[in-house]
């Protein structure tokens, strides 16, 4: 009986080796797809910060265009105050021309096709060009 102990013994010893071999093989391929898997998300990873990169580089470029187009507004719009400050000028300057401009002058006679109405409204037209130029 001591040999059938001793092969029982060295038997159950072989099968707790089996069983030690069968977990360090099963761990070794948990390594291997923890690598793997580290691999593929350091790749994902890389694609992600050139994509980002992409992203700044455009979000730059994006912010200079707006910006030109912010000062291309500003200065319409100046050029759109001062040719509303010039028709209007221009308007007053008619008005102390008609104003100024006495009807009983030796010249009436011949203004008399040119009444100040009419006068009055093809300045008007005038102003009417001045404005609709500087809104182009």
């Amino acid at each position: 009986m001591d040999k059938e102990t001793e092969l029982q013994s060295i038997s159950e010893e072989n099968e707790g080796l089996r069983l030690k071999i069968g977990k360090n093989l099963s761990g070794q391929c948990e390594e291997s797809e923890l690598a793997a898997g580290l691999k593929k998300s350091e790749a994902v990873l890389a694609e992600l910060k050139a994509s980002l990169l992409d992203k700044e580089t455009q979000l730059q470029s994006i912010s200079e265009e707006n910006e030109m187009l912010k000062m291309e507004i500003k200065r319409k719009e100046n050029e759109a105050s001062r040719v509303n400050e010039e028709a209007v000028e221009a308007a007053r300057a008619a008005e102390r021309e008609a104003a100024y401009n006495p009807m009983d002058s030796p010249y009436s006679e011949d203004m008399d096709d040119d009444s100040p109405k009419k006068k009055n409204g093809n300045m008007l037209k005038k102003i009417g060009v001045l404005w609709k130029k500087g809104q182009k």
